[in-house]
């Protein structure tokens, strides 16, 4: 392994490659792409929730319109902390969400090398691999053309996860808080990445179900690093299965009916080396579709292994042979070559080509490693070249960023993506604020139309109140002469946790129920006996939410009183 000095050296060259990687935003802004302003929103939702004292927010009650979106609960805003915090302090939005990007490119440099150094031993090749990584051009589309934050986060660990399935199936299973971290890492970045890394480590498994069946320690150290991972995850993962499975929701329309053959790519898609900016995959003309391919030397570097007869059978090279063959795999699978239309079952990642993640995760080791043993000698000289080539090359491919004509200013305020400064608030004939909450997939699916809904409580039809009071998770309003038991439809998105209560002329707290409209999918109160007084509806929160959080906060610090002298001498002991 690396010495300190040459630890340090690395660390620069990461910390180097994420900036090149990034050079059209140091000129200017942030582009406005796919998925970008919903992302930037989110950080914006995080820090407002900061400002007003709530530090695990499950809703953001201004989004989209002021009825409410509930974000959090299903993309876990756990590494918007840090730019929300940024933000805060008074760095601008596009800074924060750009210093969150440069954090994600030399995390994802620096892990993608400490995998290839523990399965090669050799620094160069760690460099190549790294490079080669950041360079994708599938990372890059997912930076600079669908602004998928949570692919680029999960790019970090990916690497993680799959050092951590060394370690514990092939290396020393004693280091399997490697496999937590990582897997904990992708649940609280980006599901679907998560759902692909299982299956995965699935294939993994059934690769090494022999040797596992004579180790049992190997399974012991799985089960611990499952069990962890599932401790300190459980602030998001069960609330968010729960409100999945609360009530219809609009992911589950368009979700279920994905035609994932159509997706995929045709032949031509994968020689498309140009940083274009379609917003559909699906187009038949070239140059019509977005760049979802590694670009050449990721695919056709490991290629060359074929001239390596010599090399001997180590475990090693198993693991390196495993992990060619999965990546090459995991390539074809995005292609419409393979029978999509039996797989109804995987319609949960959307598009085939996500698979090219992970034959980016898998290829980049096995590229870096067998190109440095091929060269031998000239590697130093060879790799040299192709990093200045390729990095060329990658410019070239992303500058045309700077010539696109919706860029989020540095300066500009977080209103100007809203407002219609930029763009079209509700992106033409969207019924939400698109740039707010992307493609809705988490309002209910009984839906309105949140651009014409009224903005007041109405009863039957009626507007009794439209002087709403809004103090982040909570709402109010006042209500004179309605007849009891009325049903009060409340300009707010129902999801479960939502709790009301009212104050009548008496001073008397009564709690009241409320539900969900079925056919508009907002909340429904029912203002019992109360006929005058205030009604106020908070986000109160489920058992399930408070349960797991305090599952986590537990998790945390038993982990951190695992790390203490005293922890670490109690665990030497049980492990006798």
């Amino acid at each position: 392994m690396m010495k300190r000095k040459q630890w340090l050296l690395f660390a620069l060259f990461c910390f180097g490659i994420a900036l090149i990687s990034l050079a059209p935003y140091w000129f200017h802004g942030v582009n406005l792409e796919h998925d970008t302003c919903f992302h930037l929103s989110r950080i914006e939702g995080l820090a407002q929730s900061f400002k007003e004292g709530v530090f695990l927010p499950r809703i953001y009650p201004y989004k989209n319109n002021n009825f409410g979106y509930a974000s959090p609960l299903f993309y876990s805003d756990f590494f918007l902390v840090l730019p929300a915090l940024l933000y805060n302090a008074g760095l601008s939005l596009a800074r924060s969400y750009q210093f969150l990007l440069l954090l994600c490119g030399f995390f994802s440099a620096g892990f993608m090398g400490i995998l290839t150094m523990k399965i090669s031993k050799r620094q160069l090749a760690a460099y190549f691999s790294s490079f080669l990584y950041i360079f994708s051009l599938y990372r890059l589309t997912d930076i600079y053309v669908r602004g998928a934050l949570g692919e680029v986060l999960a790019f970090v660990f990916m690497p993680v996860a799959l050092i951590g399935i060394y370690e514990v199936l092939w290396a020393d299973n004693k280091k399997w808080p490697w496999l937590a971290a990582g897997y904990s890492g992708l649940l609280l970045s980006h599901t679907i990445s998560f759902y692909l890394m299982v299956l995965s480590f699935g294939v993994f498994i059934l690769f090494r179900h022999h040797e596992l069946s004579q180790q049992k320690h190997r399974i012991v150290a799985i089960v611990k690093a499952v069990l962890w991972s599932l401790g300190l995850c459980s602030f998001y993962l069960w609330p968010m299965l729960e409100q999945i499975t609360s009530q219809e929701l609009y992911l589950h329309y368009y979700a279920g009916s994905s035609d994932l053959a159509a997706t995929a790519l045709n032949a031509w898609q994968y020689t498309e080396m140009t940083m274009n900016f379609a917003v559909s995959s699906v187009f038949n003309e070239p140059g019509q579709a977005l760049s979802t391919n590694l670009g050449l030397l990721i695919p056709v570097l490991p290629l060359l292994g074929i001239f390596l007869f010599d090399q001997k059978k180590t475990e090693e090279r198993k693991f390196l042979c495993l992990l060619c063959g999965l990546g090459y795999f995991c390539y074809f699978l995005c292609s419409r070559l393979f029978p999509w239309e039996y797989f109804a079952w995987m319609r949960i990642i959307q598009f085939p080509w996500r698979l090219m993640s992970l034959a980016d995760l898998f290829l980049c080791p096995v590229a870096a490693v067998i190109t440095v043993r091929f060269f031998n000698k000239r590697s130093s000289a060879v790799i040299s070249v192709l990093m200045i080539a390729g990095a060329g090359l990658g410019l070239i491919r992303i500058l045309p960023v700077i010539e696109r004509p919706i860029v989020f200013g540095i300066d500009m305020p977080y209103e100007s993506l809203i407002d219609g400064t930029l763009l079209d608030p509700y992106y033409g004939d969207s019924f939400y604020v698109r740039p707010e909450i992307a493609g809705a997939d988490y309002l209910p699916a009984a839906q309105t139309d949140y651009r014409t809904a009224s903005r007041c409580v109405t009863v039957d039809h009626q507007e009794i109140a439209c002087l709403l009071e809004k103090k982040g998770i909570q709402t109010s309003f006042e209500i004179t002469n309605v007849q009891a038991n009325a049903k009060l439809l409340v300009p707010m998105t129902y999801y479960k946790g939502y709790s009301a209560y009212a104050i009548d002329n008496s001073g008397n707290k009564v709690h009241l129920i409320l539900t969900k409209n079925k056919d508009l999918g907002l909340i429904e109160v029912n203002n019992n006996n109360v006929t005058s007084g205030k009604i106020v509806v908070i986000y109160s929160g489920t058992g399930i939410q408070k349960v797991s959080a305090l599952i986590s906060l537990l998790t945390c610090c038993l982990w951190i009183f695992k790390q203490l002298p005293i922890g670490k001498r109690i665990e030497s002991f049980q492990n006798g």
